[in-house]
């Protein structure tokens, strides 16, 4: 090898050592019950890494869900214990039993820091609402053997009740770990590192020009050391899933004397609790089993039930063969640039194929040509992004990456879907969005679909049937006292359904004072997050004036803000709205609005400013007269 190659070589070795990040490897290990806790575990990671990329840090979760279903020279077990092994941390979590292989990875973590004093072992055991009588004997067995086992190793579980708790603890810990190394590090004689140059190295590589001679797997390197994985989640349909269970099956699932409400998080595939949406359930998946998936866009408020619809329609797609479904929350991504973004779809895709690929893709036009090929044989593409405001507000993201996701939607070849979610409309997206307008991305999806309210006898469902199954010895709850406080908003009927499934089975009187409490700062939410013509349109309805003509009133309708009969979906929300208006009197602040544009901004005005008191008020959901308030807050 030439003296010249042999030190480019070692120059780029050495930039790659000083400029990658630090990383620290996470193994979580639990059993399949606490999927969701897993899922949540990750989301509070890749928002961890968000705070940690500009100190140069990362945090690799190892899950193992993650893992190719690869056929090992002895069994998949053996590679997550060679993964364990090169961790720094070991998390695992644990509830009603602990596993066989779950209990094997924690042998091999403690086995591993015997030895060399790593990886650091934190066990956290969910301690909510777990019923001996619902426990079988030999998950009993070993949960009590486990904890017998982990007494006599000195080490000791810390209990969390939901995520949460769990969260905050693990962050806590996180802190000190990194304060132990910020004292080792002080402590260390930084003149031992050998340096190949007497220049400074960069911090950070120039951009690659026609005259550079760096190898280009080199630079490869370099961006995959810089960068964060995006957390793609890939499956590949098959008549062997079990898809999405009919409502009987999925009743059946529910446990006695178990809280089957969910608060706080999606409702997970096959949730017994998933009531109504039928009909969008269906012209949406018939849709995407197309031969060519269409392009479909969904809208709707927080909360109203977006990602727990995108669950249950993925799957409903793990059933349909042939077709490859990737899902990611773009909420949860780190800084991501477009050579990234196809790298790791890539990636993703080719690890569900039967012959995957070890070829690295960096650019569209070479991805562009693997998914034609693939297409060739007969696969079809849906990719779903739940959050699709944060992919569009990603700067690295421009007019030609737009036009190449176009391109992908709108030429059969490609047999390529999507399933974007947003609380924003695209088209209103496209307006504060040019790089999305000019791009045309938006032009390939129909009329968007939007998320509102359950049917009078789905909300009354999601009441009665999974509390009469839970708890079958108690008389049935009160729907209209539920609707009062929650309307028929499916979130917040779980929300008072929780309270009141606890009350029924404690055999005591709910708190109603704390659930009003509870449903009021929400409905500020839905109150702050809304545009001068929605706010206008609220208090008229709010006060009693009737509305009919106005242009938000539909797209209120369609949202669940109002019913189908004009009102307020809650009784609460009118009172949450004269609680935040100037004065606190809706009459007045409907004369104010009647009497002329002048009196109304200047009303307007007072309206956002006590709205910014309870929270910072988004310029991607105000008025133009209203953003000018607060352009000058963090969107």
């Amino acid at each position: 090898m030439p003296v010249f190659w042999s030190l480019s070589f070692s120059l780029v070795f050495v930039f790659i050592e000083e400029s990658s990040m630090k990383k620290k490897k996470i193994f979580l290990a639990s059993s399949a019950e606490l999927k969701a806790d897993r899922e949540q575990f990750e989301i509070f990671i890749n928002r961890k890494n968000k705070e940690l990329v500009d100190k140069e840090q990362f945090l690799d979760l190892i899950i193992w869900e993650n893992f190719l279903d690869t056929i090992s020279q002895t069994r998949l077990q053996d590679e997550y214990n060679k993964a364990i092994k090169g961790c720094d941390i070991f998390v695992m979590l644990f509830s009603d039993k602990v596993g066989q292989y779950t209990a094997e990875e924690f042998e091999t973590a403690f086995g591993q820091l015997k030895k060399i004093n790593k990886p650091r072992i934190f066990t956290y055991f969910k301690n909510d609402s777990i019923k001996i009588g619902d426990i079988s004997l030999d998950n009993l067995k070993s949960l009590k053997d486990f904890q017998k086992k982990l007494k006599s190793l000195g080490h000791f579980q810390t209990e969390y009740r939901n995520i949460e708790g769990l969260r905050e603890h693990f962050a806590n810990q996180l802190e000190k770990l990194a304060g132990e190394e910020r004292s080792n590090n002080e402590s260390e004689n930084r003149n031992d590192r050998v340096i190949a140059d007497e220049r400074p190295i960069p911090h950070h590589l120039p951009p690659p020009t026609k005259d550079e001679n760096y190898p280009q797997n080199f630079l490869n390197l370099v961006i995959q050391e810089k960068t964060m994985p995006i957390p793609f989640h890939t499956v590949l349909g098959n008549q062997n899933h079990r898809g999405f269970l009919p409502q009987v099956e999925r009743l059946e699932t529910i446990q006695p004397g178990e809280n089957p409400y969910v608060t706080g998080q999606a409702l997970p595939g096959n949730s017994p609790v998933f009531f109504g949406r039928e009909q969008i359930l269906h012209e949406i998946a018939s849709s995407l089993r197309r031969s060519q998936p269409a392009c479909i866009s969904l809208v709707g408020e927080r909360r109203i039930g977006k990602s727990s619809l995108l669950n249950q329609l993925r799957e409903t797609l793990s059933r349909e063969e042939r077709i490859i479904t990737i899902y990611s929350n773009a909420q949860a991504w780190g800084p991501v640039t477009t050579e990234q973004f196809f790298h790791d779809l890539h990636q993703v895709i080719s690890a569900v194929l039967p012959k995957s690929t070890d070829d690295e893709i960096w650019d569209y036009p070479t991805f562009r040509h693997f998914i034609e090929a693939t297409a060739a044989g007969n696969y079809r593409f849906v990719f779903m992004v739940d959050e699709f405001e944060e992919m569009a507000d990603n700067p690295e993201f421009d007019h030609f990456f737009f036009s190449n996701l176009r391109e992908l939607g709108y030429d059969p070849v490609f047999a390529f879907g999507f399933l974007l979610f947003s609380r924003i409309p695209l088209q209103v997206l496209c307006r504060q969005c040019h790089k999305i307008k000019s791009s045309s991305f938006w032009n390939i999806f129909g009329f968007p679909h939007v998320l509102g309210l359950l049917q009078i006898n789905e909300a009354e469902a999601l009441v009665q049937t999974p509390c009469r199954r839970s708890l079958p010895i108690h008389p049935p709850v009160d729907s209209v006292e539920v609707f009062r406080g929650a309307g028929l908003h499916p979130a917040f009927i779980q929300l008072v359904m929780s309270d009141f499934w606890y009350a029924k089975e404690g055999n005591y009187t709910p708190d109603k004072d704390r659930i009003m409490a509870g449903l009021t700062a929400y409905f500020r939410d839905l109150w702050i997050y809304r545009t001068r013509e929605e706010w206008q349109v609220l208090i008229r309805i709010a006060s009693g004036d009737s509305v009919m003509d106005a242009p938000a009133l539909l797209d209120l309708r369609q949202r669940g803000l109002i019913t189908s009969d004009g009102n307020l979906f809650s009784p609460l929300f009118g009172k949450v709205i004269k609680e935040l208006l100037p004065g606190k009197d809706l009459k007045k602040a409907l004369k104010k609005i009647a009497n002329g544009v002048e009196k109304s901004t200047d009303f307007f005005d007072q309206v956002v400013t006590i709205a910014e008191k309870f929270g910072r008020v988004r310029s991607a959901f105000l008025g133009t007269d209203a953003a000018n308030h607060s352009e000058n807050e963090e969107s």
